[in-house]
């Protein structure tokens, strides 16, 4: 007899309850969206770094989902088209890494024959 109350009291529950696919709701996601927008957009014209330019279009891509409305096409769409900019930011940032710095004893090195030529 419990058992079976506590079934119909968890499908009252999960009636009134409406899941959404969104964790958090619009206004938060439109926030994080801008202020991900405005950090890489900065970073990017300090540091040059292609992959920034990539994640300050692809974060506040992902708002395109709350236009969906439960078409699954363009929640496949958007999903690949987010997949296909990490994946590039990723290649970028591989790609564009600064080239290895000359150690200690190599620019010694050079102080010493740069020396060595003024004399």
């Amino acid at each position: 007899m419990i058992f079976t109350d506590f079934l119909t009291t968890a499908a009252l529950i999960t009636e009134t309850e409406s899941p959404t696919l969104f964790a958090f709701p619009f206004p938060f996601h439109l926030v994080f969206a801008v202020i991900s927008f405005i950090f890489f957009i900065v970073s990017f014209f300090r540091f040059r770094k292609p992959y920034q330019l990539l994640l300050a279009v692809g974060i506040p891509l992902s708002l395109l989902l709350w236009l969906a409305d439960g078409n699954r096409n363009m929640y496949y769409g958007i999903g690949i088209l987010e997949l296909i900019i990490l994946l590039l930011a990723l290649i970028t940032n591989i790609i564009c890494k600064p080239k290895n710095k000359e150690t200690a004893s190599e620019a010694a090195e050079k102080a010493e024959k740069a020396e060595k030529t003024e004399e």
